[in-house]
């Protein structure tokens, strides 16, 4: 009896130690996969103190983001030129009167 327990415990490690080692194979390449595939972070504004309340969409199959320009209390808004992001737009001024721009929500409607 007692080298039917032991024999039990040795395939449990077994089993244990593989499902370990399949965990490994699929986690690891895909944590890197997902580090490596955004690329490096870009600044698309930085005059003064910008991209707060930011709202994020995908417009025309570009991404596309709205936030607050605080220093100023405007309403921005900048998109990408191309669907990776790699190429950004200047950075328009939506609205400027009055303190606008706080908690922006993007909505795409009709495609754009």
């Amino acid at each position: 009896m007692k080298k039917k327990s032991q024999n039990f415990r040795k395939r449990r490690i077994r089993m244990f130690l593989l499902c370990i080692t399949l965990l490994l194979l699929v986690a690891i390449p895909s944590q890197v996969f997902a580090l490596t595939f955004f690329g490096t972070p870009q600044t698309l504004d930085n005059a003064g103190w910008v991209g707060l309340y930011t709202s994020l969409a995908v417009v025309d199959g570009n991404p596309a983001i709205s936030y607050l320009d605080y220093a100023k209390t405007d309403l921005k808004f900048i998109r990408a030129k191309d669907a990776s992001g790699t190429y950004w737009g200047t950075p328009q001024i939506l609205d400027s009167a009055g303190q606008v721009g706080e908690f922006t929500s993007l909505a795409v409607v009709g495609g754009y």
